[in-house]
C-alpha cells in the first residue's frame, strides 16, 4: 500500500509541471511573439589568466515581431 501511495505522489508531482506548461503555452500563442537568434552561442578566450579582464560582445537578435525583454543575463 505504501509503494502504491508512493508512485502515485510521485507520477502527480512529475506531471504537474507539465500540464502546466502546456497550460502557459496555450496562453502565450495569442499575438506576437519574440524570437531569440544568437548566432554564436560559445567564445573560446583560449589560455587565460586569473587576473586579466577579457572581454566578448555576443550579437543577439530578436527575429519575431513581439518585444524581446532580456531580464537577467548570467554567464556560465
Amino acid at each position: 500500500m505504501k509503494r502504491l501511495y508512493l508512485a502515485t505522489v510521485l507520477a502527480l508531482a512529475l506531471a504537474l509541471p507539465v500540464v502546466i506548461s502546456a497550460q502557459d503555452d496555450k496562453q502565450e500563442s495569442k499575438g506576437p511573439k519574440p524570437v531569440i537568434e544568437i548566432p554564436d552561442m560559445t567564445f573560446n578566450l583560449g589560455k587565460v589568466f586569473e587576473r586579466a579582464k577579457y572581454d566578448h560582445t555576443f550579437t543577439v537578435r530578436n527575429r519575431g515581431n513581439g518585444d524581446l525583454i532580456i531580464e537577467d543575463v548570467k554567464p556560465g
